[in-house]
């Protein structure tokens, strides 16, 4: 939604509550302003208007952001990594990402991340320059670290298969 916003997430902090209460905070650029601010209320009752309405309807969330690479971002050559580790002090695993930030790259992991019954206890999101850098803490749907090292490889093989069919 945020993307089709013309929005670009700058940094984000996802935390997840034990009840499942979720707090996700955005720093986004409005690609539609010369300097990337949003100062026009108009623009800031859109804003804050599809966000109440798509959110109050996670049914009709539609489908994954479609847009093509822009140009400029084709030229940058940022391999695809992701790594899966265990944090056991905290009880959950770690996943890090880093890829060519691109349209729809935060609505494909999350898209995985629901196939696979992740659930984000916390995440980190960071674009630097035309690179994302992103954490995620993450649980199975037991609230466990994922443990089965045949579920992680494959997490980590769609992530970046998913990740790197940017078009």
């Amino acid at each position: 939604v945020l993307d089709q916003l013309s929005l670009s997430v700058q940094d984000a902090r996802i935390i997840t509550s034990k009840s499942g209460f979720s707090l996700d905070t955005y720093v986004v650029l409005d690609n539609t302003s010369k300097d990337g601010r949003i100062s026009n209320e108009k623009r800031v009752e859109e804003i804050l208007n599809t966000l109440q309405q798509t959110l109050s309807q996670p049914e009709h969330f539609q489908t994954i952001v479609k847009k093509r690479l822009p140009r400029k971002l084709k030229y940058f050559d940022v391999p695809t990594e992701v790594n899966i580790s265990n944090d056991l002090s905290n009880l959950r695993t770690v996943v890090e990402i880093r890829a060519l930030d691109h349209p729809g790259l935060l609505a494909t992991i999350g898209y995985i991340f629901s196939d696979f019954g992740i659930i984000i206890e916390n995440a980190k999101i960071a674009t630097l320059g035309e690179c994302a850098e992103d954490v995620f803490f993450v649980v199975d749907a037991n609230k466990n670290p994922l443990s089965d090292a045949s579920i992680c490889k494959s997490l980590r093989n769609t992530l970046k298969t998913k990740i790197d069919q940017r078009t």
